[in-house]
């Protein structure tokens, strides 16, 4: 069989070999096999020999070529495996790949809160709304459907919502605004509520996260579930930083509710929310000093400064009981002109409901600072619409009628006058002789009367001089209506006749602004029952230096004059500080003049005669005229001497005594002798290193310097230097704040300026005030008793006349220390100093209202050396 087939297909070969060779044009022919058989036309043959040898030598096929032919021949198999892959991958994409993408989308995002609001407070939701801005990158859209979402705050954990937020669909592409309007959100998680409203009254800025699942469509791809886990800072409200009161008033009457007090607020808000609080109600206060209540009705608090109004009832018992002490404790904000108050949120409420979470953290603002309110330019301008007058003395009918009349030794045989008139005078002179009715001398003042911006009255000074020493002189200011008066013209330096000297310190005026008789059940006086004492009863001191003017030949009073810096303590002076303070004075010096007009009245500075207000840091805040010393400058600087020229025969003493002359600076810092004394008043103010109220002093007063640095103390140096103690044995030094007390108000700078010269220059007596009791300490010498008590000592004997009665009452005695030899407080006094002789000193302290000698004691010296150095 197989045999017969090759033979067949060799016969075949055969033929077409044969049937190639035929053709007529020696090519070989072409034949087209199927149901149509002929031969085909030459154009439609297959290449010739020759031909197909060219085509041999042409050049292979690339392999793109290749792959082509490879995809032609195959595609059918690549077709049905991508249609398989497909199959496969598709839904692993969209279940796996593509939510991924969009997961990893939404985490690359970020989500900024623009501004929010939370309205309607109860005690268990609010309403919220929410505007957020919310960015997503890349160039796709994120369309995500309604849902809810859980607030929270980082810091606690998401496991404890604040509450649920409904988000409504948005299309997010890029960055997109997303608004939730007034939503009702209740709180899932109260302590996390609370602790997000104490984060955002009370930080400047606190997280705020947002969680939860939310279904997606990326593009037109079908949707799937994606969860969302964004965070975000908004700012907060940083404790109301910035509160202040800007304007506020009394008012007198009270409106039919009570309503005394009203005030305008600025309420800051630095953060993006707005806060619908309700109603306030707080405590006013001043340091822990409860002075009323106040409420701020429908609080809604806004970005940016809000203005809201307060009203109240202020206690203005509470105010005057405690004024003093208040605006002492708030002297950090004096500085800048302002007091500072507190208040403390009682309650708020919504709609007849506390508030509970706004109540406890808006509580919580006495830890936080207030200032800015009640400026002081005019004193205390909240209080000034009292409806009490201001107790000015009456006009004279003739203005140029003398009044608040005194005398100063002004040298050994020289005697100053001093009055106040209602009306200028050009040159005030003054009669005088030995006779009331021969007035036979007349002196004129050589400039014209001065006066200061805010007092009613001028003041003139003439000097008496080439008087005969120790005599009566009578004398009469130049006036039409003036009466006439007389004095004791000063002993000559060196004279041993024995006399005595008045010391009087702390003396304020009597009556209405005053002091009183009455004292508590403590026995101790006090302000607080002032009101009930009928003013002719308040003669107390100065009573007492009246009727007893001729068992003394003068006064030395080494500061505090009047008290008129008190004048707030007093409801019928809270109209006006300004007219109050110069009342006071007015009425002070009305009431000394029958002293001081019959004896000579050596005056020195202190504390309470510095400012309008005796209270740190408040100098700058008083009326042109009232600081600095104002007044006791125009009143007593031109009727004090300088210093006397020595009466020693040593050539030395003369030309220190001189030196001293030169560096005085009266009514500062000066002396002058007496007989056989010699009297040195100083300056405990200011002008020497950290004097309490100057530049540099911790009250802040800021007053003088009314000398070069260091020129008060170059004075006391060269003027104890130049005493002769064969002339004037004894020496005594007055000023007003004290080192040694009886446990209070210690003069530390003073000790340290004074002391050691003190000592060194032998001072026998050092007086001072201040303190507002009378005491005796030993002889003492930093700190140490000297050995010889009362017997010769070489330390001085120190004393205070601070007890002669003003509005501030007494100081405590309970606590001297051991070195006391006498103290008293329980009712007012002033001290006696009589100059036995050249030896023997004896001091007597005396209760002002019976006259009743309640210590005294005798200081003897042997005064043996004429120039003290030790």
């Amino acid at each position: 069989m197989s045999d017969i087939v090759k033979e067949a297909l060799n016969g075949a070969t055969t033929t077409t070999s044969k049937a190639k060779q035929s053709t007529p044009s020696g090519k070989p022919s072409s034949f087209t096999i199927g149901k149509h058989r002929e031969e085909l036309h030459a154009e439609e043959v297959e290449p010739s020999v020759e031909q197909e040898e060219n085509v041999a030598l042409s050049p292979p096929w690339t392999k793109w070529q290749k792959l082509k032919s490879h995809f032609r021949r195959f595609r059918i198999f690549y077709i049905v495996a991508l249609v398989i892959f497909l199959a496969i991958f598709l839904p692993i994409s969209f279940i796996f790949i593509i939510p991924r993408i969009a997961q990893d989308l939404l985490d690359g995002g970020s989500i900024v809160i623009n501004s929010g609001s939370l309205l309607q407070p109860t005690s268990d939701s609010i309403v919220l709304s929410l505007n957020a801005s919310i960015y997503v990158p890349g160039p796709f859209t994120v369309h995500t459907a309604p849902g809810d979402l859980q607030l929270y705050l980082p810091p606690v954990g998401s496991q404890y919502p604040v509450g649920t937020l409904h988000l409504p669909g948005e299309t997010i592409r890029g960055n997109t605004s997303i608004v939730i309007e007034e939503q009702y959100f209740p709180f899932e998680n109260y302590s996390s509520w609370q602790t997000f409203i104490h984060n955002a009254i009370m930080f400047d800025s606190g997280p705020l996260g947002l969680k939860g699942p939310i279904f997606t469509r990326l593009g037109r791809i079908k949707g799937f579930i994606l969860q969302l886990d964004k965070q975000s800072t908004s700012k907060g409200l940083n404790r109301f930083a910035g509160f202040s009161i800007d304007s506020a008033q009394l008012i007198l009457p009270a409106e039919s509710d009570g309503t005394n007090l009203v005030a305008t607020a600025t309420l800051p808000n630095p953060s993006i929310l707005t806060l619908e609080v309700g109603n306030a109600t707080a405590n006013i206060s001043f340091g822990d000093i409860v002075i009323g209540t106040g409420m701020i009705n429908n609080i809604v608090v806004r970005p940016g400064n809000n203005t809201v109004q307060i009203r109240g009832v202020a206690n203005l018992t509470t105010i005057l009981d405690n004024l003093k002490t208040i605006l002492a404790q708030q002297s950090q904000y004096i500085q800048s002109g302002y007091l500072s108050l507190t208040t403390t949120i009682t309650d708020i409420s919504y709609n007849g409901s506390t508030v509970p979470y706004y109540t406890e953290e808006m509580g919580k603002f006495p830890e936080v600072d207030m200032p800015k309110i009640f400026p002081l330019t005019k004193s205390l301008p909240l209080l000034a619409t009292s409806v009490l007058a201001v107790n000015y003395p009456p006009y004279p009918q003739d203005l140029t009628t003398p009044f608040q009349q005194r005398l100063a030794s002004y040298g050994p045989n020289a005697v100053s006058v001093g009055w106040n008139t209602y009306a200028p005078q050009d040159k005030g002179c003054v009669r005088y002789g030995n006779s009331p009715d021969n007035l036979n001398h007349e002196v004129c003042s050589s400039s014209n009367s001065t006066t200061y911006p805010s007092s009613r009255t001028w003041s003139s000074t003439v000097v008496l001089t080439g008087l005969t020493p120790a005599t009566t002189y009578y004398y009469q200011i130049v006036s039409t209506n003036s009466s006439v008066e007389h004095f004791f013209s000063p002993r000559t330096p060196g004279d041993k006749t024995p006399f005595s000297m008045n010391v009087v310190a702390d003396l304020g005026v009597y009556g209405p602004d005053g002091y009183t008789l009455s004292s508590n059940s403590s026995g101790l006086l006090r302000k607080d029952t002032i009101p009930s004492i009928d003013p002719s009863l308040e003669h107390a001191t100065i009573g007492a230096l009246a009727n007893t003017v001729d068992d003394y030949e003068f006064i030395i009073h080494p500061g505090d004059f009047a008290y008129a810096d008190d004048w707030y303590l007093k409801p019928q002076n809270l109209g006006d500080g300004k007219d109050a303070y110069q009342a006071i004075l007015e009425q002070f010096y009305d009431q000394l003049a029958p002293v001081t007009g019959r004896k000579m009245y050596m005056t020195g500075p202190g504390n309470h005669d510095t400012d309008c207000e005796e209270i740190p840091f408040t100098s700058g805040l008083c009326p042109e005229g009232q600081n600095n010393f104002t007044d006791f400058l125009h009143r007593f600087g031109g009727s004090l001497p300088t210093a006397f020229s020595s009466s020693s025969l040593d050539k030395k003493a003369k030309g220190l005594a001189e030196q001293a002359k030169s560096l005085a600076v009266p009514p500062f810092w000066y002396s002058f002798e007496y007989g056989m004394v010699h009297v040195v008043m100083i300056n405990t103010e200011t002008d020497y290193p950290l004097a309490a109220d100057g530049p540099l002093g911790v009250y802040g007063l800021n007053s003088g310097p009314f000398g070069l640095p260091g020129q008060q103390i170059e004075f006391l140096k060269a003027d104890l230097a130049s005493v002769d103690r064969s002339v004037t044995p004894w020496v005594i030094v007055a000023g007003h704040r004290p080192w040694y007390t009886t446990g209070a108000e210690i003069c530390v700078p003073c000790q340290a300026a004074f002391e050691d010269l003190f000592y060194t220059y032998g001072v026998d007596v050092g007086i001072f005030g201040h303190v507002h009791n009378s005491a005796r300490f030993d002889p003492i010498y930093k700190g140490v008793p000297d050995a010889n008590s009362m017997n010769n000592p070489k330390a001085p004997l120190y004393l205070v006349a601070g007890g002669a009665g003003n509005i501030e009452g007494l100081s405590d005695t309970r606590l001297s220390p051991p070195y006391t030899a006498f103290a008293y407080g329980a009712d007012y006094s002033y001290a006696t100093l009589k100059f036995l002789d050249s030896k023997r000193l004896q001091v007597d302290f005396i209760r002002s209202s019976t006259g009743l000698v309640l210590d005294s004691s005798v200081l003897y010296k042997e005064h043996s050396v004429n120039f003290v150095r030790q």
